[in-house]
């Protein structure tokens, strides 16, 4: 068993926040500029997106390099529930979120997020716990109250290599 298997999940690491609907990595877009030439983009939406995630990184930051060993990734994306959802008493049990964005698009626009600063390459990522839920009371992110919606994630690491 690695150092980093053997961590309880709640007990080490560092939780991030990024407020807002969770929003999936979307695929690169390409469009004909000037002159007939092909220009690539990410779409605007995903890209705030990595902005503001990259935002959290940097305030929370604990050290002022990448981590460069392994590193155990547990991501929550939670959703706004709409109000007839949470008043619909045959649903409101139901807290899987089974829209879109796709969950690995969400895993992915956090992993792309941390690149170089929570660590050197995202290929170190070897383990990743996800979910997609709707808003309600999660007494494992904190006070026993409604969390915003967002995307919570944890970064769990193991020895460094370069040490």
């Amino acid at each position: 068993m690695s150092d980093v298997d053997s961590y309880d999940a709640d007990d080490y690491g560092t939780w991030f926040f990024v407020e807002g609907n969770p929003v999936g990595q979307a695929r690169a877009r390409a469009s004909t500029g000037p002159k007939g030439r092909i220009r690539f983009y990410t779409p605007k939406k995903s890209a705030d997106w990595k902005q503001a995630a990259i935002r959290e990184i940097r305030f929370m930051r604990l050290c002022d390099t990448p981590h460069t060993g392994p590193v155990w990734l547990r991501v929550i994306a939670i959703f706004q529930a709409s109000k007839s959802r949470l008043k619909n008493k045959k649903r409101s049990y139901l807290n899987q979120h089974l829209q879109r964005p796709d969950l690995d698009n969400v895993v992915k626009a956090v992993m792309d997020a941390g690149n170089g600063l929570l660590w050197v390459d995202d290929a170190q990522v070897w383990k990743i716990l996800a979910e997609k839920q709707w808003s309600s009371v999660r007494p494992e992110l904190g006070a026993a109250a409604k969390e915003k919606p967002g995307v919570y994630f944890q970064v769990i690491t193991g020895p460094d290599r370069t040490k």
